[in-house]
């Protein structure tokens, strides 16, 4: 995964978020005060090819692009473009012992493609903390915090990892019709997802 912050690109709403999924590669970006970040997926085997130069490689990419993709990395500036193998693993079965507990990325590190990594961080603290303010037992305190994070841990993580298989997948050119139902399909289930995972408790 490839990520950089450009300056402000006059054709795309300050408000808009906008993800590009093309046979080159996936495309994504969204405002920040005064810019955009973005990022785009390149396949572990275009790798070699990436490596010297991810700044020029992207612009190659998507040279042709009528998406916004080719004018945002083109108000990137080289030097701003970082990129990172995805690594993620499956979750813990047991995430305490005794008096030692893990939460974060040590207990369920998960793909980047559902932006929920440092939110289920969150979530282990706020959770962690109540059980301990709850329980003067540390032991027991740690185990309640187990049995109320690791259901839903591990069904974000089960999404994040659903979401990389799609983003891996060879996309190619269809007919309007066949995009626009794709599309529109596709923003529901997104949206349905995300009002599950903000509004369900944890």
């Amino acid at each position: 995964v490839c990520q950089g912050v450009a300056g402000r690109v006059s054709s795309i709403p300050p408000s808009v978020f906008t993800e590009v999924w093309a046979p080159s590669l996936r495309f994504g970006c969204y405002p920040l005060l005064g810019g955009l970040n973005w990022f785009a997926f390149v396949r572990t085997s275009e790798s070699d090819e990436l490596a010297p130069d991810p700044h020029g490689f992207l612009l190659e990419r998507t040279r042709d692009w009528t998406a916004p993709g080719h004018k945002v990395i083109a108000a990137t500036p080289p030097d701003a473009v970082t990129c990172a193998e995805v690594v993620a693993r499956e979750p813990l079965e047991r995430w305490t012992d005794g008096r030692v507990a893990l939460l974060g990325d040590a207990a369920h590190a998960m793909t980047p493609f559902t932006g929920q990594g440092a939110c289920q961080a969150i979530e282990d603290a706020v959770v962690l903390a109540e059980c301990l303010r709850g329980e003067p037992d540390v032991p027991a305190a740690l185990r309640r915090y187990e049995a109320r994070r690791l259901p839903r841990a591990v069904e974000i993580w089960k999404r994040s990892w659903a979401a990389a298989a799609s983003a891996a997948k060879k996309t190619r050119t269809v007919d309007p019709a066949r995009r626009d139902a794709f599309a529109a399909r596709f923003e529901r289930v997104v949206w349905a997802q995300l009002e599950q995972t903000i509004v369900q408790p944890f």
